[in-house]
């Protein structure tokens, strides 16, 4: 098989803190409601997924491997409960964060989503990047993988903390994992006020939730919404844990 053909959208890092052998991983299929055991070498990924075009088939896939890299040693450190980052340490696992959160298949069906309405709305830098082949519906996933810093400028510069989970129930890991809601854009269709919102900036109201290991999770949110304790960790309840999970499920 030629080498990277097998391009993770859930990073074989991220599985292997959830796998008791850092070879296999227990799944469950939600359609089929079966649970199996599979290779982490297997699993969350497709072919060539990250391909720009016949001749570019990896730039992407080793600019993500350079993000895990990064990202590696500090989620090691989260599982022993050691919270004490530096800000280069956050930085790194931000962007991990939203990498994850623009690098799995639902995020490229978004991205058609996006392109369908640049081309309907003649919108023209968009539309010279069709015409030059930049941008077709094959390489969906490269585009959203080079929103990344984009995204990340919109959700930077806000607020973060760790969940530790000592419940006994486990962390769930989907395969589209990074959750991203707004309970304030919920609220504000229950009041029908949702004009109001579309005056904010981008990603207003957020909140980001990942999990990195079976006890630690990770929400990135907007502080000038939500004010949290100022510590950098809180122990999750056993609803918090199911809440966290059926987030996963339903992502």
């Amino acid at each position: 098989m030629p080498a990277n053909k097998k391009q993770h959208f859930v990073p074989q890092l991220l599985q292997g803190f959830f796998s008791k052998d850092s070879k296999t991983i227990g799944c469950y299929h939600i359609e089929s409601g079966k649970d199996y055991k599979s290779t982490i070498s297997n699993t969350a990924q497709k072919d060539w997924l990250y391909r720009v075009n016949d001749a570019d088939k990896t730039t992407i896939e080793h600019m993500y491997g350079h993000l895990e890299g990064n990202a590696k040693p500090i989620i090691a450190r989260l599982q022993n409960k050691d919270f004490d980052l530096s800000s280069d340490d956050i930085d790194k696992l931000f962007i991990f964060v939203v990498a994850q959160l623009m690098r799995t298949p639902k995020a490229a069906n978004a991205m058609k989503a996006v392109l369908d309405f640049c081309i309907e709305k003649k919108i023209e830098a968009v539309c010279r990047e069709v015409k030059a082949g930049i941008r077709d519906m094959s390489n969906l996933p490269m585009q959203a993988t080079i929103a990344i810093p984009r995204v990340a400028e919109h959700l930077s510069g806000k607020s973060f903390l760790f969940i530790w989970n000592e419940t006994g129930v486990n962390f769930l890991l989907a395969d589209n994992p990074a959750c991203i809601i707004s309970p304030v854009t919920e609220l504000a269709a229950k009041k029908k006020i949702e004009d109001r919102m579309y005056r904010q900036e981008p990603f207003s109201g957020y909140m980001l939730y990942m999990p990195l290991g079976p006890k630690v999770g990770i929400i990135c949110f907007d502080d000038d919404y939500y004010d949290f304790e100022s510590c950098p960790c809180i122990e999750a309840t056993l609803h918090d844990v199911k809440t966290l999970n059926n987030l996963e499920i339903m992502n």
